[in-house]
């Protein structure tokens, strides 16, 4: 949905890599449609909640492509440390104690996979949070103190995951990459 205001659109042609310009831009005005029973949250407010509401999609999205990430380094690097020329016992032990880390963090932002069971109560997640909050972007009044409290929840609980992400990555992942080099472990490929 787009806000009343002022807007401007031009054409371009792509075509192999080129650009050309169609037409000059050109200015125009959205105006609402009607006025509802209800007022609606000041545009501001609304563009407000829209910026933040896309910055913690993105960083939701981001925490789920980096958590496949360590899955399959963790994976490779279970692969290599039985590869490895010296003793590797508390290698082993140091790895599954990341992927105790990472369960952790994928049962935080996917839930808890036992609890996929019909009739099992679900914890509400910060996915689900989000696309709450993500509705109140679709209504022509804006968001309403349901939509917002969702936001504020979403927030607090990727904040949350985001700390255990950055710690298992930027920590663990390299210190254990760093060990199975030092034991002489193979090149570690991810499949």
């Amino acid at each position: 949905m787009v806000l009343p205001g002022e807007y401007s659109v031009a054409m371009n042609l792509v075509n192999n890599g080129n650009h050309r310009l169609l037409s000059e831009p050109q200015s125009f005005r959205v105006k609402p449609l009607y006025s509802g029973a209800l007022e609606g949250s000041p545009g501001k407010d609304i563009q407000a909640f829209r910026e933040e509401y896309e910055m913690l999609r993105e960083r939701y999205s981001e925490l789920s492509v980096r958590i496949r990430h360590m899955d399959k380094r963790l994976t490779a690097m279970k692969s290599a440390v039985l590869k490895t020329e010296k003793e590797s016992g508390s290698l082993i032990g140091r790895i599954q104690e990341a992927e105790k880390q990472l369960d952790e963090l994928k049962n935080k932002i996917y839930g808890s996979p036992s609890r996929d069971q019909v009739g099992e109560k679900k914890k509400t997640l910060a996915g689900s949070r989000l696309n709450v909050a993500g509705y109140g972007l679709r209504s022509s009044y804006g968001p309403t103190a349901t939509h917002r409290a969702s936001l504020e929840l979403a927030g607090k609980e990727i904040n949350a995951m985001q700390e255990l992400s950055d710690q298992l990555y930027l920590e663990v992942m390299p210190s254990l990459e760093d060990a199975l080099k030092k034991a002489g472990s193979p090149g570690i490929e991810e499949h």
